[in-house]
């Protein structure tokens, strides 16, 4: 780094969790309508939840700058599994 190079900027302290956000929160997120909101919950709901950062902006359609600062004020928890079933199935 020179010395005339800007620090590089600092993650949020509360990351917005993309699998669990808001229609309000990615709302703020991503600076959109509630159109596009509701697509990506929709979308989200879909997938059972986005595998990853890069998957979430994929399917927001986000440019690269935009993925940029999205790492630093978001994070992607782990989709949630399906439960287990336990017991046998028995077909008549």
């Amino acid at each position: 780094m020179l010395a005339d190079d800007p620090p590089a900027p600092e993650p949020v302290a509360d990351p917005i969790d993309v699998n669990t956000a808001s229609r309000a929160q990615l709302r703020r997120l991503l600076r959109v309508d509630r159109k596009a909101a509701d697509a990506l919950l929709t979308e989200r709901t879909r997938r059972g939840g986005f595998a990853s950062l890069d998957d979430f902006a994929r399917a927001a359609g986000l440019q690269p700058h935009e993925l940029a600062r999205l790492r630093r004020e978001a994070v992607c928890s782990p989709r949630p599994r399906a439960p287990r079933r336990f017991g046998r199935r028995v077909d008549l």
